[in-house]
């Protein structure tokens, strides 16, 4: 994992941004990342009927919510996702959906 391998999970600068809506997200071997690309605010905001609980992952930089993309926009090697941030305030979708994220405001 991330952990064993000394990995900082970030988000991608303007230039590498997916769309005008969506920034990649992507780790970094090379040594520290002490700047607030690689950090990440994580809020518990639900707990289902069997005890499985829900997050929301914020960076901090740009204040975007991370979520595992969508079939359509899964990165283009085998087995390998795009991990996207975006600013929606609010999804609707059920919340135990794996492919998508829960969204609270921004405060």
């Amino acid at each position: 994992g991330l952990h064993e391998t000394r990995e900082y999970f970030y988000a991608a600068s303007e230039e590498l941004k997916f769309d005008k809506q969506r920034r990649r997200a992507f780790t970094w071997t090379q040594g520290a990342c002490d700047d607030s690309t690689c950090q990440w605010e994580i809020k518990p905001v639900y707990e289902d009927e069997k005890g499985n609980k829900y997050y929301t992952i914020k960076n901090l930089q740009y204040g975007e919510y991370l979520y595992a993309a969508v079939d359509k926009l899964k990165y283009r090697e085998p087995n390998q996702h795009d991990y996207i941030l975006n600013r929606r305030k609010r999804d609707t979708r059920h919340p135990q959906m794996s492919t998508y994220h829960i969204d609270v405001d921004k405060t």
